[in-house]
Parts: structure tokens; sequence; C-alpha cells
């Protein structure tokens, strides 16, 4: 059981290191650039799996691209070249150790509802088929919420490879450029092996729902990103969650934001000539819990680079 959940945790460390079929799709870009008195950083909204015909690179963010000298993921690329040593990382802190089972944390109705999406959909999904049966019972239940919502990316014929933020690795790679992140791999893993059993529960709850919703609920959320568009996007990622799960929200966005605003103003501080890019998922940037508002309200100037989008910040 352990293995196979490990080649599930390797699935899943690709997708956080980090949506009509259309010939070579290229995305309007969230990306913004702010700046203070003689330097620049662009902040460069990822859709973390997409399709093969999305992997075209807009020619604004080509151009961001080459007027950078350093660039920042949300984790550094190299710690995560080794996916089974990502995943492995949280699989570690997955395990339940005090002799609980996932069951003590659920509800009956909970219960039901899960093993019912488990049943339905576990013969599809190599993944999802490893939470059938007692093995899952080991399992923190933040470690299941993402298996599930890795299972609605396989669903929706999306692909980690493709999304915007490994493309964008490959492309510095080639380039040799300097790379780092904002964030380690452990980091993440103890965002959410710090979530209270509530957050968890409330985790596990959004990851059933976007399940029952189908393979249309990431089709939303991709159409709206490869447009560009600030409001879709928002609503589709993150209005429900903030609404209805203010503290999980406030977790698992607004106090990573924070953390990433001190590193992205010490970079903003330290360059006297040239720019950086900080590349990470799109949320991040939107709203009024996000870098770029962070940014504003701190007096940085800031603008939005989309010549084609529906909704300018």
């Amino acid at each position: 059981m352990r293995l196979k959940l490990l080649a599930a945790g390797t699935a899943l460390a690709v997708l956080l290191a980090a949506p009509s079929s259309r010939a070579n799709s290229v995305a309007k870009p969230f990306l913004w650039k702010a700046c203070d008195a003689d330097s620049c950083i662009y902040l460069l909204g990822t859709f973390h799996a997409l399709k093969a015909e999305d992997t075209r690179i807009a020619p604004e963010v080509e151009a961001a691209q080459s007027a950078s000298d350093r660039f920042f993921f949300e984790v550094n690329p190299k710690e995560t070249e080794n996916a089974a040593v990502a995943g492995m990382a949280f699989l570690r802190a997955a395990i339940r150790e005090d002799g609980s089972r996932l069951n003590d944390d659920l509800t009956p109705a909970l219960q039901k509802k899960l093993s019912d999406v488990i049943d339905r959909h576990g013969k599809d999904s190599e993944v999802l088929a490893l939470l059938s049966g007692e093995g899952r019972q080991q399992l923190e239940l933040w470690y299941v919420a993402l298996l599930l919502t890795l299972t609605g990316v396989e669903r929706g014929d999306l692909d980690p490879e493709f999304g915007l933020d490994k493309q964008m690795e490959g492309r510095l790679a080639k380039e040799n450029k300097q790379v780092f992140g904002l964030e380690s791999v452990q980091d993440q893993v103890d965002v959410f092996d710090a979530l209270s059993k509530k957050e968890q529960v409330q985790l596990l709850e959004e990851a059933l729902d976007a399940m029952e919703k189908g393979p249309a609920e990431f089709a939303k959320m991709r159409k709206s990103w490869l447009e560009g568009d600030e409001q879709a996007s928002w609503m589709s990622l993150g209005a429900s969650t903030k609404k209805s799960y203010p503290d999980l929200y406030k977790r698992i966005q607004v106090d990573r934001n924070t953390r990433w605003m001190d590193k992205i103003e010490g970079v903003l501080s330290e360059m006297k000539e040239g720019n950086a890019m900080v590349i990470v998922g799109t949320l991040h940037l939107l709203g009024e819990d996000s870098v770029v508002a962070m940014l504003k309200k701190k007096g940085y100037s800031i603008e939005r680079i989309c010549k084609a989008c529906k909704t300018q910040q």
C-alpha cells in the first residue's frame, strides 16, 4: 500500500509544483509588472495542468522572460526534479501514526459520499483506486482531498506536464537561467499538515463537490484562464472557497501570499538594475488578498500586461 501511495504522491507532487479542442491555443496572459524606483518584477499567473494544444507562450510572456534575470517559482524546480522524493515528503506527513482512522474524522454522511465517489470513479482512475478498501483509513484527510483533486484533473483530460509553470521551467532550463523558490516542498507539506480537522474536512468537501461536478468544472476554469478573464477566473478559482471556508482560504492563500511578499519585496529592494519574474498559480494574483493587491497597497507601481484581455485590473 505504501508503494502505491508513493506513486500517487509522486503524481501529486508534479501537480502541486506546480484546463472543444483548439489547435495551439495562446492564452491571454495573467501577467503584471510591479516596479520600484530602479527595478521591476513580472508576476505571471499559471494554470498547473493544461492540454497539449495550450502550450504556445504569449508574446508578452516571452518579452517579460527576455527582460528578466532571475526567476522565482512557488517551489524551486530543482527541488521537484525527483518527483518521487517530493511525493514521499507528502506521503510521510499523510500517514496516520496515532492509531486513528480516516472515518473517525468524518460524519456518516461524508463517509458515504467519499465511498460513493471512490466506487463510482475508482475503476477509471489509478490514483482513486488506491483509496478503495481499508487503505485510505491510514491517511490524513488533506491527502485524500489532494488525491481527489488530482483525479479531477485526470478526468478533465489535463496534464501537469503541459501546465504553464512546467513549460516555463523547460524554457528557463534550456537558457541556464537562475531559478529560485518562494517556498520549499516541505513548506507546502507543512501548510496542509497544519490544517485543523475542520479545515481538512472543508478541503475534502470541496474536492468531493468538484468530483461531483465532473470535468465540466475544470473545463470552465481552463476556459476563463485561457481567456485571461480576471473576474471569471476569480469566481471559479477562489470566490466560493473564500466565502464558504474563510479559515481554509486564509491558510492556503492569504498566509502564503503574505510570506511570499517578504521575499518579493526583498528582491525588489536589492535589485539596483534589471528585472525578475515570479511564476505562481493564478489565484495568488487575483482578488483583494493577492500578491498584486498587496504590492499595490504598499505603493508599488503596477500594471497588467495583456493587450487583448477582457478585464484589466
